[in-house]
């Protein structure tokens, strides 16, 4: 549903070069030229259509049902009355069960209903091109909200004033900001981050992708196969179209997230802006825009729109930095492993487990895909994946962040496994501090943002795990394998 995941063919996969596309050497350099060509000036997305800023703020956002709203509430229904936990930790941590509704009717507000948003219309404080111009560095972009609004498909919008919201909290990125807005399939890029939070060492890589400018904007340092390092800078507001935000937030209204949506739309409607022009200079049937087309596969689809949501696990931890885990000739790229229908306990499969467990105990952001039924081949793997996406709650091609390896006790059995978040975050459980989730013993509800999957459990429940680049590179490695964005 969320990650445009499709299982690569053959047994035991293993992609350590995300990013070949077989273009030859000689067309490989001329594309590449006009990339670096197109991004070493300070690029502004201009697709002549903007969304015109109604400058109106709403009281309050309305949620609505959806797919992903109505799945979390048969999950609910499916599993109340039995857990694997007798106690479940409250969001205030004083150890007594919660409720929370069913459906999120406010976005946006606290769950009183108030709105602390101040009715500032949005001034521009700043020239921000003259800015980033002087800032000098990485290759720069600048992406106004009315562009990415109009991308999205809608004609209007309303915004919040930049300077009066709050990137992160004091004690900096968590996990709790992290709450996929159901209107958006962005799972990859949330899962990503939440693999990041995960460890102290990529935790503080993430936090330094982000970099405020006057209080207003926000530069964000992606990662693209071709260019290398690309600041894009975003306004930091929040954008409303039809009373409902359009970018994700939690209730604790950190911005981190949204901007991260932000910047990485922005830089696929950069590649989109390329290739136009590139065609109105060289011709439609060049073989140039062929080249170059193929390219930029990770940004375009198959209609040359800009790709908003859907995004391969692969390319999704290739937007990331990269982390330096203190070991030798790390894998230059994200790297993927494919799950066969067997167990990992299984001896046939022990080298992905153990490479796992090796990645988890250095820190490195793993992330995992779950299975879709359209891939499913037999009648037993449907009705497993169905019966799976029911009692989780959590949506068919989805992607998941991996917190940690773990073990649990349940009836007196120890179990090994591993601890994943879902990206829907508090919709579908309060989220608590990561140290809450480590502490020996901790058992989660089936269904809740934090998870436990057991190593057996893992291949019949997701399809793929994705590990980003700095990791130890995998032995057994076969020929790669590329994953279809769609």
């Amino acid at each position: 549903m969320d990650n445009g995941i499709n299982p690569g063919q053959g047994s035991g996969a293993f992609v350590t070069d995300a990013f070949d596309l077989g273009v030859d050497a000689e067309a490989n350099t001329q594309v590449t030229e006009a990339i670096r060509n197109f991004f070493g000036r300070t690029v502004k997305v201009n697709t002549g259509k903007p969304a015109s800023n109604a400058e109106q703020l709403s009281e309050m956002t309305k949620g609505e049902y959806s797919k992903k709203s109505l799945l979390r509430m048969a999950s609910r229904l499916i599993t109340f009355g039995f857990s694997t936990s007798t106690a479940r930790p409250s969001a205030s941590g004083q150890g007594k069960d919660e409720s929370w509704e069913f459906l999120d009717t406010q976005t946006g507000c606290d769950k009183s209903g108030g709105d602390d948003w101040e009715h500032v219309p949005e001034t521009l404080s700043c020239d921000i091109d003259a800015i980033v111009l002087e800032a000098g560095g990485n290759n720069r972009l600048v992406i106004p909200d009315s562009e990415l609004v109009q991308a999205l498909g809608s004609l209007s919008f309303s915004s919040t004033a930049g300077n009066l919201e709050t990137l992160y909290a004091s004690e900096g990125l968590t996990l709790g900001d992290i709450c996929q807005n159901d209107a958006r399939n962005t799972c990859h890029i949330h899962s990503v981050a939440a693999a990041y939070l995960a460890s102290p060492k990529s935790a503080s890589v993430l936090t330094g992708m982000f970099r405020e400018i006057e209080g207003e904007y926000v530069s964000v340092t992606l990662v693209d196969p071709v260019i290398g390092d690309v600041d894009i800078v975003v306004n930091k507001s929040r954008i409303l179209s039809g009373n409902k935000d359009l970018y994700s937030y939690s209730s604790k209204g950190h911005g981190w997230p949204a901007i991260l949506e932000k910047a990485t739309q922005g830089l696929n409607l950069a590649f989109k802006q390329l290739y136009i022009e590139e065609k109105a200079k060289n011709g439609h049937e060049s073989k140039f825009i062929n080249d170059l087309r193929g390219e930029l596969t990770h940004a375009l689809d198959r209609n040359d729109d800009a790709r908003l949501d859907y995004a391969d696990l692969l390319l999704a931890m290739g937007r990331f930095p990269a982390t330096d885990f203190d070991i030798e000739s790390p894998a230059s790229e994200p790297s993927l492993i494919i799950f066969d229908h067997i167990g990992l306990s299984d001896s046939s499969q022990s080298s992905k487990k153990e490479h796992l467990e090796v990645c988890l105990g250095l820190g490195v952001p793993v992330v995992v895909g779950t299975r879709k039924l359209e891939n499913e081949q037999s009648l037993k793997g449907k009705i497993k994946v169905g019966w799976s996406t029911l009692t989780s709650g959590s949506p068919t091609g989805h992607a998941m962040a991996v917190l940690k390896a773990h073990t649990v006790v349940i009836q007196g059995k120890q179990i090994e496994g591993i601890l994943v978040f879902d990206p829907a975050g508090e919709k579908k459980s309060p989220v608590m501090e990561l140290d809450t989730y480590y502490k020996d013993g901790f058992v989660p509800q089936i269904n809740e943002a934090v998870q436990f999957v057991s190593w057996d459990e893992v291949p019949q429940r997701f399809d793929r795990a994705v590990i980003a680049k700095g990791a130890p590179v995998f032995k057994n490695q076969q020929m790669p394998v590329n994953g279809d964005a769609v």
